[in-house]
């Protein structure tokens, strides 16, 4: 490279980072994410969600009566403030001077870097939309000790964590505050559930105890509310994106069924007959792999893989299962909580967001020099929040307890 400044870097960029190509990069190993409608175009601050949850009014086989209750449609609206969300990917500039004039080695490195950011916000996102919007990741273990060794209590939550994210604690899972501290992972066991992190926990302030929940720093509270935001374990009079959901729960907040005394066989398809008892349109049930193995090995032979076009926008083939509530779609990610099924109707569902939900910012400049340190970056993220349609449409079945 004749030049001696970072704008071949950028012409090669603009050339690398289409649009799809940022898309597939993020949303690749995850087929909720992928599957989920978008709507990129929203405006407005905050989204608004008209919802209409009663329809008892204005019927009668007596027409006096029919005219003198006509009215009685009962309607709200969410209100939806938009959550942001980043990812940094850093290049070094020692790496670009010394692979100069071979634009394939230089632009392979970069390429790796931008593509682990585009990666890294496509996983945040993933496990945000399965969340209930306050960016807990995990809890740990009962055993847990306040050392610089952290067990999990739920050990398929490990594939949510990575070398290098900097951790924060807190005793409530959203609507309290963190604990004083913070402490970086250094290495992850994912066949024990055990973190190992640099700073020990009993620094912290309070510090930190059996059962804390965890978070990666600076996301508490502040991320999008997912399907358990949406169609959480109970319902309150505490207002959701300004709606007091205990007039009609199940037709606001969806419904909820334990059948985890059940296979998970039993369990998914009493789940399906239990939304077609109250008049629900469920075309997907997302569950875990640990729980797709089950269901697979219970079907046996009878095992039916789905043949629609929803599979090919997936890129990944589910389980049919057939019962009194029609055929539904089983899919699988690993984002979706282990001792859980999610019933949606994907029609009713969107990612809404000002622009893609992931994108490289700043096309104007793509690669921003640091202030302090010998590199440039590249910033990824977007502005983007979880909305629904028809809330009826939303179920939350909880499933046995299983481990790979």
């Amino acid at each position: 490279m004749a030049n001696e400044d970072f704008s071949s870097f950028d012409a090669l960029f603009k050339e690398w980072y289409d649009s799809e190509r940022v898309r597939n990069t993020a949303e690749r190993a995850h087929p909720f994410l992928k599957a989920l409608p978008k709507d990129p175009d929203a405006q407005g601050d905050p989204l608004v969600v008209p919802i209409m949850f009663g329809d008892g009014g204005g019927s009668s086989a007596n027409i006096a009566n029919a005219i003198a209750n006509a009215g009685g449609t009962k309607q709200d609206r969410f209100l939806i403030s938009v959550a942001s969300d980043y990812s940094v990917a850093k290049l070094d500039r020692k790496t670009w001077k010394a692979t100069r004039g071979r634009a394939g080695s230089w632009v392979d490195a970069y390429k790796r870097q931008i593509d682990a950011a585009l990666a890294r916000a496509g996983g945040r996102l993933s496990r945000f939309l399965f969340g209930n919007g306050s960016g807990s990741l995990g809890r740990l273990s009962a055993t847990s000790g306040v050392t610089t060794s952290l067990t999990l209590a739920n050990i398929n939550d490990v594939v949510k964590f990575s070398i290098g994210q900097v951790l924060v604690l807190s005793t409530a899972d959203g609507g309290g505050t963190v604990k004083t501290g913070s402490t970086t992972i250094t290495a992850v066991d994912e066949d024990t559930g055990v973190l190992t992190v640099d700073t020990s926990v009993a620094t912290f302030n309070p510090v930190g105890a059996v059962s804390d929940y965890i978070f990666q720093e600076g996301d508490y509270d502040a991320v999008l509310n997912g399907l358990d935001a949406w169609n959480p374990a109970s319902v309150t009079a505490t207002p959701f994106h300004n709606v007091d959901r205990t007039a009609h729960p199940s037709h606001l907040a969806g419904f909820r069924v334990d059948y985890s005394a059940l296979p998970v066989k039993e369990a998914l398809l009493k789940f399906i007959s239990r939304a077609a008892r109250s008049g629900v349109k469920l075309s997907h049930a997302w569950i875990n792999p640990v729980q797709m193995f089950n269901l697979c090995n219970a079907l046996g032979s009878d095992v039916r893989r789905t043949d629609d076009a929803s599979d090919q926008k997936l890129g990944f083939s589910g389980v049919e299962l057939v019962s009194s509530g029609g055929k539904v779609g089983v899919y699988e990610d690993a984002d979706c909580p282990s001792n859980l099924a999610r019933g949606v109707n994907m029609d009713d569902l969107k990612l809404s967001s000002y622009g893609p939900a992931i994108e490289i910012f700043d096309e104007d400049v793509e690669a921003l020099r640091e202030t302090n340190e010998d590199s440039y970056q590249v910033r990824v993220g977007g502005y983007m929040e979880l909305t629904c349609w028809n809330t009826k449409n939303l179920g939350r079945c909880i499933l046995p307890t299983v481990t790979f």
